[in-house]
């Protein structure tokens, strides 16, 4: 149980003295471009990201088509990882990856002919499959969490997709608890939520949905006559995701789902769908809009097109067009176009740091004010895995206080 404690005397000074206001960073921008072939690169997508920066997504196979694809991670520390592939896949994807180096994705073995994709671990660069139920037909991996609880999907031949857990190499199927027909499981947190999609075997109809320890929530459509399918949710059991203001063909928005609540996010300019992938702990938001074919932020309420806020490269032009993940430290991880000069723009995947954030930066702005001190307030106490927890010791009291002080920045 959570204990509270009486605001200390100081902080109670400084939020007496300051009032939040809202502010965004800037980000450095890191390329991480695939082999090359002369002037072009086989184009990378990242999928995933850590919080340490790492990431992963796939390669493709050659710089003329992309009907083949590598499993790839990626560090600071290695640079670009090629991971084992079963011969004869050809399009294996690295979904998610947590902060010891497993990654999760999908992949197509050889060896077993009576089953097709199944979801893959990879540790240490060499690929696991992971067991399959019983008549299971076919699964996927796409989610992990730092505990190693891979959250996905089992398909079975007489029966639809179930959403499914791997704890511990043993299969976990949710199915049964969430109250439809067909479900999918899309992400997963470090307290064991998992969301994702639901239907009574419709992809025409769907809803998303919030897993706990046996119960089931089902989400709201964005609309009345609309959808919506719950693709991340953060340690605070935020829960972001998109859904049709009316049928499948219709326009996307998206949503963040606090509290029981659901909130619409605004759109950018010059666009009219939203494709939401993730959010973290501050709250942080990042998708697609397609109309206007860029990555995006949301944070407090106000969308951002990331190209306004990466400091140039030099020599080259660079257009985010999807972001697919972002951390706790609020790095993003995704994919552009990269024009180099007097060459064809190609496909990278990229990284975005935040410049001038830090530990105490809870809300990540890039400042040390009011607004981190009262997310440290109200989470004080046993906040196992929040950002609150700055020295790492499971709880949130005067050692990280102090912290946030001492980089006290507004």
């Amino acid at each position: 149980m959570r204990h509270r404690c009486v605001m200390p005397v100081a902080a109670a000074g400084l939020l007496g003295l300051a009032t939040p206001v809202s502010a965004q960073c800037m980000y450095e921008v890191t390329i991480v471009a695939g082999p090359p072939c002369g002037d072009d690169h086989r184009n990378i997508t990242f999928y995933g990201i850590n919080d340490l920066g790492d990431a992963c997504g796939y390669v493709c196979g050659s710089c003329i088509t992309c009907f083949t694809l590598d499993p790839i991670a990626w560090s600071g520390r290695t640079g670009l990882v090629f991971l084992e592939a079963a011969p004869g896949d050809e399009t294996p994807r690295a979904n998610d990856l947590n902060v010891h180096g497993d990654i999760v994705g999908t992949m197509e073995y050889p060896d077993t002919p009576d089953v097709g994709r199944m979801a893959t671990l990879w540790r240490d660069g060499a690929a696991i499959p992971l067991v399959l139920p019983e008549g299971a037909t076919l699964s996927e991996g796409n989610a992990i969490n730092n505990a190693g609880v891979v959250a996905g999907a089992v398909d079975f031949e007489e029966g639809p997709w179930q959403a499914t857990l791997w704890v511990d190499g043993q299969i976990v199927n949710i199915g049964p608890d969430i109250p439809t027909l067909k479900s999918f499981a899309f992400d997963i947190n470090e307290h064991n939520v998992v969301v994702g999609r639901t239907s009574e075997n419709s992809t025409l109809s769907f809803r998303g949905f919030v897993w706990h320890a046996g119960r089931a929530i089902i989400l709201p459509p964005v609309t009345d006559v609309g959808n919506s399918e719950a693709f991340a949710v953060n340690d605070r059991g935020h829960v972001a995701g998109h859904g049709n203001i009316r049928d499948l063909f219709s326009r996307r928005v998206g949503f963040v789902w606090r509290d029981g609540e659901m909130t619409i996010l605004d759109d950018l300019p010059s666009q009219d769908d939203i494709e939401v992938k993730d959010i973290n702990d501050a709250g942080q938001i990042v998708g697609q809009a397609e109309g206007a074919n860029a990555a995006f932020l949301w944070q407090d309420g106000e969308i951002i097109d990331l190209n306004d806020r990466i400091t140039p490269v030099p020599g080259l032009d660079i257009h985010l067009r999807h972001a697919w993940a972002i951390n706790d430290r609020g790095q993003i991880a995704g994919y552009g176009t990269v024009f180099p000069p007097g060459a064809p723009g190609y496909q990278a995947g990229y990284i975005l740091t935040p410049i001038d954030s830090g530990p105490a930066d809870l809300n990540i702005d890039c400042r040390v004010d009011a607004a981190d001190l009262m997310i440290m307030l109200q989470d004080w106490g046993d906040s196992q895995h929040l950002p609150s927890d700055i020295d790492g010791d499971g709880i949130v009291g005067p050692r990280d206080l102090a912290a946030l002080l001492a980089d006290w920045r507004p």
